[in-house]
């Protein structure tokens, strides 16, 4: 869970990859930043300016990109301001979309 002050600087870390072109990762608000091959000067110095604006309290980078978590997290709050009954509660669909993408959301 992310803190409003981190008390401990997050770590290079390495993702083993099979073909052996392994990535460098930082967890930082509780999301992975990919920050290019790991061991190469690019990855450490994204990793510094990385983990320096974290620290400073601006948060994980954001490069655009969803994680699938989040994008069906959005996608309900949608279906429960859409799918209403005439007369204004939410409708049952609701529930069925919970169940329809809780495998996905699992995986």
């Amino acid at each position: 869970m992310a803190t409003d002050t981190p008390s401990r600087v997050p770590r290079y870390r390495r993702q083993k990859r099979p073909d052996g072109h392994d990535l460098a990762f930082v967890q930082v608000g509780g999301r992975r930043v990919y920050l290019g091959a790991h061991g190469t000067p690019e990855s450490l110095e994204r990793y510094s300016r990385t983990v320096a604006q974290w620290m400073a309290g601006a948060g994980p980078p954001a490069d655009g990109r969803l994680s699938v978590v989040e994008l069906l997290d959005r996608f309900l709050r949608h279906a429960v301001e859409y799918y209403r009954l005439p007369d204004g509660a939410v409708s049952p669909e609701v529930d069925n979309l919970k169940l329809a993408i809780r495998p996905v959301r699992d995986l």
